[in-house]
């Protein structure tokens, strides 16, 4: 887990539930990777993004589109519940549209609030994206955007990045001849190559350009 995650801990509303999110935020902020935000802000910033703990409750697919449109944010839900004997902390945790669901049985002699915030901090290290995954996903979305409304421009300023992948560049040689831009395409392409060398989408924009070339002395 080596991307920077913004992290809403949340917890059902009874007394037990909320003492073990705190104890599960406290855990993950432990992190360096992660921003963790406890109750009751994880709430508010919750509902800027449309949600609710409702749809949490639910397993809403719209806890799934959040969470697959932006990789840098995960929601933990946590809730402790009495089965017999035994107390049981579940732990939900949502990442990038999936849902990670972590049980953490108890016994007479055992409180499962012992493990809990270790377990969490486990699951969301399997389930977390790396650097390189959450910058992909994002450039996705970018280009997904700046098609749909196609916004030349916005794809060629977001390629301008230094950080910018090898995706977001070749689309920017693209987006550059489309807008008339041979010069810009060629100077693009050129920082693709040499940015990632050998890479097959720069090898693509070579290609794209040669394509877009006119015919030399009007051969067909």
């Amino acid at each position: 887990m080596d991307a920077l995650l913004l992290v809403l801990v949340l917890a059902a509303g009874d007394a037990a539930s909320q003492a073990a999110a705190a104890a599960v935020a406290a855990a993950l902020r432990a992190e360096p990777a992660l921003t963790v935000v406890g109750a009751p802000a994880s709430h508010a910033a919750l509902a800027e993004r449309g949600l609710s703990d409702r749809d949490l409750v639910q397993r809403s697919e719209r806890v799934r589109d959040v969470t697959l449109a932006d990789p840098r944010l995960a929601i933990v839900r946590v809730e402790r519940r009495e089965a017999g004997a035994d107390g049981i902390i579940d732990i939900e945790i949502w990442t990038r549209g999936q849902r990670v669901p972590v049980i953490v049985a108890g016994g007479a002699a055992r409180d499962p609030l012992l493990s809990a915030p270790a377990d969490a901090v486990r699951a969301l290290r399997r389930a977390a994206p790396s650097a390189a995954e959450a910058q992909a996903r994002q450039e996705e979305i970018i280009i997904d955007d700046c098609l749909a409304r196609q916004d030349w421009e916005g794809l060629v300023h977001a390629a301008s990045s230094a950080a910018a992948g090898p995706r977001l560049r070749y689309a920017a040689v693209v987006a550059l001849l489309r807008l008339g831009d041979a010069d810009g395409a060629r100077a693009a392409a050129a920082a693709l190559q040499e940015r990632f060398p050998g890479h097959p989408l720069a090898l693509a924009a070579q290609e794209v350009l040669a394509a877009a070339q006119p015919p030399a002395n009007g051969a067909p």
